[in-house]
């Protein structure tokens, strides 16, 4: 029943299921499919995937792409230890500043699952949680969707600043705040004095690792006083801990941890596999099982007995009580003058019953003289 109700909500809340439609229980019943099928598998029941197909949906995915979207965001809830509703937020929240929202479910899948991936590597390659890349990718991730720049190389910064004890929404701001600040005029004048290009010829910015070998051969041999002088005049005291974080790091070291992130096929399942092991979650998912058992019962009901409980439903709704009440009325009418003929009659019954005790006394005790007698 809670299952029927978070499915109806849901077919409410997407932009293209008409809910007065003659096809409105066809198209839910789909939709309805996909959250069982995830539930039947994974740790959360079927109410939880359905809530989370309404939480999609009031995100502005449309049905079927909620559809594609379900079984990516499951794994991402177990690898990142989150509910359902909370794990489509990272996600879609993540794809957007990303721009890998796509209206063709197979493309929106397979990006969904790279997502998936990337973040779950991104988290476990210096110890972060995914609630921190993804914090991390809501305020940077914006900055990473150039023509230069991809989720790869958000992964290998994040990674680096995380090694240096920059995560969460804090290394997002940071490296929001640094690229901005590398596309300034005034950035541009410091950078042109260094012999660093921090654009390309169409004005984008370069890729990040291609930025930071660039810096490490213009600040080659400088003092520490000397460098931050001048990464102080770009990056400015807020960022200048964050910078100098990715500058130790290296190009090099950007590099690989960006190709890392770039092969990093299957982290995410990998993991929330990983994680259904746990005793725990074990027996989520066998009462998850169990519930799609029974589900097969309520649809068998619904076949087959939904006429009947419809005609209850109407026998209800036109259930005319003053019959009833009549007949109530009339057996507490006779029950009261019962009740008064007894009550009238009290003295001779009272009398029957001594007279009537008396005897059995009497009778008693003849049985008694007669043993006594035979004795």
């Amino acid at each position: 029943i809670e299952f029927d109700s978070a499915l109806h909500s849901a077919g409410a809340a997407f932009s293209d299921i008409d809910a007065g439609a003659a096809d409105f229980e066809e198209q839910l019943t789909k939709v309805g499919k996909a959250a069982r099928d995830v539930a039947a598998v994974t740790e959360f029941n079927a109410k939880d995937t359905a809530d989370a197909m309404a939480t999609l949906a009031r995100a502005g995915v449309d049905s079927v792409n909620a559809v594609a979207l379900l079984p990516g965001v499951a794994d991402l809830a177990t690898a990142a230890g989150v509910g359902l509703s909370e794990a489509v937020g990272m996600a879609v929240g993540s794809l957007n500043v990303l721009g890998k929202m796509s209206d063709d479910p197979v493309v929106l899948a397979e990006n969904m699952k790279v997502l998936s991936d990337v973040m779950a590597y991104t988290a476990d390659s210096a110890n972060m949680s995914l609630t921190d890349v993804a914090n991390a990718t809501a305020q940077a991730g914006n900055f990473f969707n150039t023509a230069n720049n991809d989720m790869y190389a958000m992964s290998a910064a994040l990674t680096s600043l995380a090694q240096s004890g920059i995560a969460g929404a804090e290394a997002g701001v940071h490296l929001r705040n640094i690229m901005t600040n590398l596309s300034t005029p005034k950035a541009q004048k410091e950078l042109k004095a260094l012999g660093i290009s921090a654009v390309d010829s169409e004005g984008n910015l370069l890729n990040l690792t291609d930025i930071m070998g660039q810096f490490d051969k213009a600040l080659d041999g400088m003092g520490d006083a000397e460098k931050n002088a001048i990464l102080y005049n770009v990056f400015g005291k807020q960022d200048l801990a964050a910078f100098n974080a990715l500058l130790n790091t290296g190009a090099d070291a950007l590099g690989e941890y960006s190709k890392r992130a770039e092969e990093s096929f299957g982290a995410a399942a990998t993991k929330a596999g990983a994680m259904r092991m746990s005793l725990a979650n074990q027996i989520e998912v066998l009462k998850s099982g169990l519930t799609e058992l029974g589900f097969k019962f309520v649809e068998a009901f619904k076949t087959k007995g939904s006429g009947a409980l419809q005609n209850l439903i109407n026998w209800v709704q036109q259930f005319d009580p003053t019959t009833l009440i009549a007949a109530v009325v009339s057996i507490t009418d006779g029950i009261s003058r019962l009740v008064s003929i007894v009550w009238a009659l009290r003295a001779p019954i009272i009398a029957v019953v001594g007279a009537m005790t008396l005897y059995k006394t009497v009778i008693m005790g003849t049985v008694i003289a007669m043993k006594a007698w035979q004795a």
